[in-house]
């Protein structure tokens, strides 16, 4: 399969090297006069649950191919985008015109609406779906980072159509294993509201890593987790059916503040992700996006953490 990863941040680069090595042809489209910017060989340090290694790590270099231009007539037959919500409307403009005969897989983590979002795009070209690696790349072309081996693939109330199941196939054969949702919009504001509740915890941990091994720092988070999903509840999601929200919901706050920290610890995946952030400001803007599109609803620990003088509990 021909593949266009649309960016070249980290997210579209382990999945690019995932896809390459998998044997299909992918090239990263990026913003025009970047390719002067950008190093075409990245240096890898991933660590990815597919191999069959026992470390699971791959390191060494990888040359990846870069273009500036975007043809209407192209030949690829799927555009990866997974970029920030800020973004998405630029793109969306953009690839508009110039989707030709590709799926468009959108794996791009949405506060607001994500069918609006993609309203601009031919629909019938569309798959969704949500990555589950991270990391990123540093200023002497380190991409570090790692995959879970699950990957979540959604529809709005649908069952997948042929373009959808080739997606999912896409994945499938290189060694992802697929999770399916048809609630997709819901999932994904769930997913976001949790990102929310930890992300505006790091103002006081101090980092990812600190807050996913600290159990006070785990515990504020999970308390504003709870407190998020207010939000959820006034947007007319059934937060009792969200499998995300979940252990948030039913485990004591002590409990799970124990056992977030064990998790982290045991999954390397998790802590190669975390490692791999350079970029601490992306993170604290799922808090800030959230807290400033919450149909009003009163969240006094969520909102507490704006002011490093005022205790969060």
């Amino acid at each position: 399969m021909k593949i266009l990863m649309f960016g070249r941040g980290a997210v579209a680069s382990l999945y690019g090297w995932a896809l390459e090595t998998a044997g299909h042809e992918v090239d990263f489209y990026v913003r025009p006069g970047r390719i002067a910017t950008l190093p075409s060989t990245l240096t890898l340090d991933i660590y990815d649950p597919r191999q069959k290694k026992p470390d699971r790590l791959v390191t060494g270099p990888w040359r990846s191919r870069l273009r500036e231009d975007l043809p209407v007539d192209h030949d690829y037959d799927l555009i990866f985008i997974s970029i920030h919500e800020h973004q998405f409307a630029e793109a969306a403009s953009f690839l508009s015109t110039r989707a030709a005969h590709a799926t468009i897989f959108v794996a791009t983590n949405f506060w607001g609406d994500p069918q609006k979002a993609a309203a601009p795009l031919p629909q019938q070209q569309l798959a969704w779906g949500f990555p589950s690696a991270g990391g990123g790349i540093n200023d002497a072309g380190v991409l570090r980072g790692g995959f879970l081996k699950a990957m979540t693939f959604g529809t709005f109330g649908t069952e997948p159509n042929e373009r959808e199941r080739a997606v999912r196939a896409l994945f499938q054969d290189a060694g992802f294993t697929i999770k399916e949702n048809r609630d997709f919009r819901a999932w994904l504001w769930t997913h976001f509201a949790n990102h929310a509740g930890f992300s505006g915890q790091i103002l006081r941990a101090g980092s990812m890593i600190k807050l996913m091994t600290d159990p006070h720092q785990a515990k504020e988070a999970i308390l504003n987790i709870r407190e998020a999903a207010k939000v959820l509840t006034a947007r007319g999601v059934d937060v009792t059916k969200q499998g995300e929200y979940t252990p948030f919901r039913i485990l004591p706050a002590w409990l799970l503040a124990r056992l977030l920290p064990l998790a982290f610890r045991s999954n390397p995946s998790l802590g190669a992700m975390a490692a791999g952030h350079t970029r601490p400001d992306e993170i604290l803007q799922f808090y800030y996006d959230f807290m400033a599109n919450r149909l009003g609803v009163r969240l006094p620990r969520m909102e507490a953490l704006q002011s490093p003088s005022s205790p969060a509990n």
